[in-house]
């Protein structure tokens, strides 16, 4: 639930930070299916999705494809501690209904699948039928504005990125805070216990001590 509500978070407030769109198309167009010859300025824009991870519960990615064939993907990784995050910046191309994004060192490449202007899916080994709509499905939150900088819109993804790690840092420091006052309670109901159970003994050694004076 919680993971839930911190990728809810990154949602809103890149939403919230990037505006309206200003032009007539959106995230919901384009479904009918795929298109032959993808436009790209109809890819272009922000995603939201998760991999499959091997060593993790899961790895949550936002794509962001923006013009001259240049974009980024955002990582993070859930279910380690700590939690690891990454940036990759490279190009990306359509190869038939496919896009290709592979990182500008070449160190890193992906391969999704185009369902729609609206809708991709990662090409993987691991990417099962069993497996959507968990992950390997990204669907396009954001269409791409070409009036923004590209810096607007990277700040916008740190910010989102900064925010939920944030509330996992807050979230954890609640769950410290209530684990010492629990600790706290504990220590002083033990306390209470050992003061009854000492003061019942000292009762019970006056009562011998007062009964072996009264014998003659």
């Amino acid at each position: 639930m919680k993971k839930n509500f911190q990728w809810i978070m990154i949602m809103a407030i890149l939403w919230s930070c990037n505006g309206s769109p200003n032009n007539g198309s959106s995230a919901n167009e384009g479904n009918s299916g795929v298109q032959a010859g993808h436009a790209e300025t109809a890819i272009m824009g922000i995603y939201a999705g998760a991999q499959p991870c091997a060593d993790c519960d899961r790895i949550h990615t936002m794509i962001s494809l923006i013009e001259n064939n240049k974009g980024w993907i955002k990582e993070l990784k859930l279910g380690k501690s700590p939690e690891e995050r990454r940036t990759i910046e490279g190009t990306w191309k359509i190869e038939s209904d496919d896009l290709v994004f592979e990182a500008t060192d070449h160190s890193y490449a992906k391969k999704f699948h185009i369902e729609s202007d609206s809708s991709l899916t990662l090409v993987d080994d691991m990417c099962r039928p069993d497996s959507k709509p968990k992950t390997c499905s990204f669907k396009k939150i954001k269409d791409y504005q070409t009036h923004l900088h590209n810096d607007s819109i990277v700040s916008a993804s740190e910010s989102a990125l900064r925010n939920v790690m944030q509330h996992k840092r807050d979230s954890i420091q609640q769950a410290r805070n209530e684990k010492n006052e629990e600790a706290r309670n504990k220590a002083k109901l033990d306390a209470q216990i050992r003061a009854e159970s000492d003061k019942v003994k000292m009762d019970e050694k006056r009562k011998k001590m007062e009964s072996k004076l009264k014998k003659p």
